[in-house]
């Protein structure tokens, strides 16, 4: 190994150049050539033989200042070059140092793939450095040249971000595009624990395939590798033009293949709502460039009929899935993953060390085992060791992984003695199972073998496991007699236990592999008894939980668990235990944004169960999730239902959950008082605590059902909670109120401690809804460019929970507006209300007539016409929405000027009447006053006929 800096080139777009006009890209790519290939040489520079794809140019130095100057001069002589083309070239530069191996006058290493991720970022004439150079390079650059921090970006190996420099050079451009890191693509990729190595022939072979295909599955053994080989062509993938959003679904821990478009639209963002996954989700993606990866499908091959009629329906949908065995539907392109590729076992003896690290297999095996300990090297002398060893192996990446926890203990030499004995008995499987199959099985035959019977014991037991589990729950579940904390010690280090960090705790959990294998060593009836046991502690967690933040996080960390715990109590039947296991989960699955899941299993739910207790809660939940979706008048008739099941149950403190709650549901003043009034019999009967945290509940409740009907009681009742709120969520309510009576200066001031979105501590529908009034108030305060930044966020994290983003959709629309860009606004209203079609209540009046008051402005009068008078029909059944009425009227009034003047005057009189401390939305207010000032000029007298004071006496 020797260390040498890196410059990897690459002309940006030949491929249209040389398809426009070859001659011309002829003449211009020979004299790119020579200008390239003489700075390198005589700047101390060589260039390997193997130059890479395309017009890309390959090269080594000694130094990094050599390197640097090499560079400039080149990107100063391209810059001042008159090309033939009919676009000057323009050549992105990659800089890196880092270890390589030469061979036949090539270069090989996991360098020479940085160096190419790094040049993926940059953009034509833009030359990056890695953090190595940089620091090489910081205090002794060459006149003419600074250096400027990107920051750290992902680049398409979904390792660790690296920090990215640019390179500056004195009168060339230094203004270029966004890097093209994963960070900034539709995508939910992983970040990897560790590179990706090997493999290069495959994923080219791979990318092609896919880019070919609509349909790729890469088959083969568990343990092959094809997780990582998927989710590194999908990095590749992510800023292909025609490949659109990239979603990556793990299906490892799936067993019923119905649930498969639910899991999909849960990934790609696609609200489902109460509606047919599968629908929603063809709905969804048809005409919309995707990419699905779908991972581990062997389980579940019954779901190949929904893939063939998604990939029918959706023609611009694409599908890379990995699976032990192919689909088997039309159009399907398998891709059989073999071995690495290893040294010849028959030349092992002879191989040195530095022809061997060549080798995919065996840059694997090292990389792994300096994983386990550090200073592990190969050597000329353990060289033949390591090549027999990989290739006792088949170069199969878990067998290799096993064998490589085990350095710590033995030595090459030592290894592969064991190998070679134990193989030889523990073959296993089936007689007609490939013999790499075979060899893998083998491994991991060995490793058990290898235990203690206490251990055999915990791994098995550990198979009924759906995922990384907790000390406690691994000791609960599996730990009957057994000392759990120091046999998993012994099984983390044989690499037969992997460990998670999350939240600064431990998991331990199995690779597929691993787990299939220990599960044969459980008989059925042990099997069902652990996953009874499973069941039963997940139940008692849940029952545990206490906070509402605690239930949060305790479904985001536990819900393989709580998913695989209630898949077990339906198949056996336990409704009593599967209705309260639900009931205790249903708060954090709630506002982990897991609105759809809960729908469909609490609809379940309601069926099993007569409890007016339990049916309480249901429909109490559900009516929130309905809310959060949009669906207003669903959420009215559930949460009466969840009143009438209340009041049945003998128990004040959820009577007193219901009746609070409804609140934000009512639908008329009077509703409001009843509610209250009926909450207020029932606190003498709660006790202390529970009565504090009700009367602050209400508080808040309050602060929402009143805030477009009463601002001076919503604006007391907000004041009231956020006193006492240990959340982001009482000052969000007082901003609410504060901004919707034109104070955003104050509202400002009360926004400052939820700038952060821990101030929600993981309740994901408020962080939206904080984003939303930040985005609002900083419109107010004169900073459209943050504001359009936050409130897209909102839009897009609405969309990831399956809510209707039609919060983040008005003040989208509204900067469209106020930028004089209303034929956008409207797209952005219309494309809310077609996605959310089951929109229903106010929430529809509130997009309506600003879409009406867009598609005027763009002077799409017709259909500006039809919309206000549909808002006003909606809105003015709503005793609790009067601002909204009010903004509705003062944009008809607009609207309908011209055409009936004194219809307009009277609209305006009565906003004015009934107007109080409120300020119109929308930017309304600089509409109305000069339409106001005209008016009164010229229709006084309907002007005053229209100030008539509405129904709940707003303002």
């Amino acid at each position: 190994m020797e260390t040498q800096v890196l410059v990897l080139t690459d002309v940006e777009g030949s491929t249209r150049l040389w398809r426009d006009d070859p001659d011309a890209m002829d003449a211009a790519m020979r004299r790119h050539h020579e200008i390239v290939h003489r700075a390198v040489a005589e700047n101390d520079g060589w260039r390997p033989v193997d130059q890479g794809e395309g017009d890309a140019v390959f090269a080594a130095f000694a130094s990094p200042s050599g390197a640097l100057t090499a560079v400039e001069r080149l990107q100063r002589e391209l810059a001042a070059e008159q090309w033939p083309t009919s676009v000057p070239l323009r050549v992105r530069v990659a800089i890196h140092v880092g270890e390589v191996v030469r061979r036949d006058g090539n270069i090989f290493g996991e360098a020479v793939s940085r160096c190419a991720r790094l040049r993926s970022l940059a953009s034509g004439g833009q030359t990056l450095l890695s953090a190595s150079v940089f620091e090489l390079v910081r205090d002794k650059l060459p006149p003419g040249i600074s250096v400027v921090d990107l920051g750290e970006h992902r680049m398409k190996d979904l390792f660790r971000p690296e920090r990215v420099y640019q390179l500056d050079i004195d009168g060339l451009p230094r203004r270029f595009p966004p890097l093209a890191s994963l960070g900034g693509a539709a995508h939910n990729l992983p970040v990897q624990a560790a590179p990706f190595i090997g493999r290069e022939a495959e994923l080219i072979a791979l990318l092609a395939a896919v880019r070919a295909h609509r349909l790729v599955t890469v088959t083969g053994f568990g343990g092959m590798g094809k997780t990582r080989l998927a989710l590194q062509a999908a990095a590749e993938l992510v800023s292909d033009a025609d490949a659109g959003d990239v979603w990556f679904v793990d299906l490892a821990t799936e067993t019923n293949p119905d649930v498969v478009p639910a899991r999909i639209a849960e990934a790609a963002g696609v609200r489902v709502g109460t509606d047919d996954p599968a629908r929603v989700l063809i709905a969804a993606l048809a005409g919309r460039p995707t990419l699905l990866v779908l991972d581990n499908l062997e389980q579940i091959l019954g779901c190949a009929g929904f893939v063939a009629e998604l990939l029918s329906a959706a023609p611009d949908v694409r599908v890379l899935a990995t699976s032990r065995e192919p689909l088997h539907v039309r159009s399907e392109r398998q891709f059989p993953l073999a071995a690495m590729g290893l040294p010849d076992a028959a030349g092992a003896p002879a191989v040195s060390a530095a022809a061997l690290s060549t080798y995919e297999a065996v840059r694997f095996f090292v990389d792994r085992a300096c994983a386990v300990r550090p200073d592990f090297t190969v050597t000329n002398e353990t060289a033949p060791a390591v090549a027999a060893i990989c290739a006792r192996l088949d170069g199969h990446p878990l067998a290799l992984e096993l064998a490589a926890s085990r350095v710590k203990m033995f030595a090459p030499e030592k290894l592969l003695a064991r190998l070679d004995s134990a193989l030889g008995v523990l073959t296993g499987g089936a007689r007609d199972m490939p013999e790499r199959h075979q060899t893998l099985r083998a491994t991991i035959a060995w490793s058990f073998d290898a235990l203690s019977p206490e251990e055999q014991l915990l791994l098995a037991r550990m198979s009924v496991l759906p995922a990384a589990a907790d000390l406690d729950l691994v000791e609960k579940v599996c730990g009957d007699g057994l000392d759990v904390l120091q046999m998993l010690d012994s099984l983390v280090e044989r690499s037969l236990v992997r460990t998670v960090d999350s939240d600064g705790e431990t998991r331990f959990g199995l690779l597929v592999s691993v787990r299939d294998f220990a599960a044969e060593r459980l008989d059925a009836a042990a099997e069902q008894s652990l996953r009874g046991r499973h069941a039963d502690h997940v139940g008692a967690m849940f029952a545990a939980k206490g906070r509402l933040v605690q239930s949060v996080g305790l479904v985001r960390r536990e819900l393989p668990h709580l998913r695989a715990a209630l898949s077990h109590l339906r198949q056996t039947d336990s409704a009593a235990a599967e209705v309260a296991l639900l009931v205790a989960a249903d708060d954090g699955l709630l506002h982990d944004g897991l609105i759809a899941e809960y729908l469909r299993l609490s609809q379940r739910a309601l069926g099993l169960t007569d409890s007016s207790w339990h049916l309480a809660q249901l429909h109490l939940v559900r009516s929130m999730c309905f809310d959060v979706l949009g669906q207003q008048a669903q959420s009215r008739a559930t949460a009466s239902l969840a009143l009438e099941e209340a009041r049945r149950c003998d128990d004040p403190a959820v009577h007193a959950n219901v009746a609070v709650i409804a609140l934000g549901q009512a639908h008329t003043r009077a509703e409001v008082d009843d509610l209250v009034h009926e909450y207020v019999g029932l606190r003498p009967l709660l006790q202390a605590r529970e009565a504090e945290s009700f009367d602050r509940e209400q508080a808040n409740i309050l602060a929402g059902a009143l805030r477009f009907a009463e601002p001076r009681l919503a604006e007391d009742a907000a004041r009231r909670f956020a006193l006492t709120s240990d959340s982001g969520v009482g000052p969000l309510r007082l901003a609410r109120v504060l901004l919707d009576t034109g104070r955003s200066d104050e509202a400002w001031e009360v926004l400052a401690p939820v700038q952060d979105a821990s101030a929600f501590q993981g309740m994901r529908a408020w962080e939206v809804r904080g984003l939303v009034e930040l985005a609002r108030a900083n419109l107010l305060r004169g900073e459209p460019a943050t504001a359009r930044e936050l409130a897209q966020q909102a839009w897009d994290r609405s969309l990831s929970l399956g809510a209707a983003p039609y919060e983040a959709a008005l003040v989208l629309a509204d900067l469209e507006r106020r930028s004089g860009r209303a034929d956008h606004g409207a797209a952005v209203l219309e494309r809310t209300l077609t996605d959310a079609t089951e929109i229903s209540g106010p929430r529809v009046g509130q997009l309506l007539w600003r879409r009406a008051l867009c598609r005027h402005d763009a002077g799409r009068a017709d259909e500006a016409a039809t919309d206000i008078v549909t808002a006003r029909q909606v809105l003015q059944d709503e005793e609790l929405y009067v601002l909204e009425l009010l903004g509705c009227l003062a944009a008809e009034a607009i609207i309908v000027e011209s055409e009936d003047p004194a219809r307009a005057a009277r609209l305006l009189g009565c906003v004015e009447a009934n107007l109080g401390g409120w300020a119109l939305p929308f930017g309304l207010p600089d509409d109305v006053a000069p339409v106001t000032a005209r008016l009164r000029s010229t229709h006084g007298e309907a002007l005053e006929q229209g100030r008539v004071r509405l129904p709940s006496g707003a303002g």
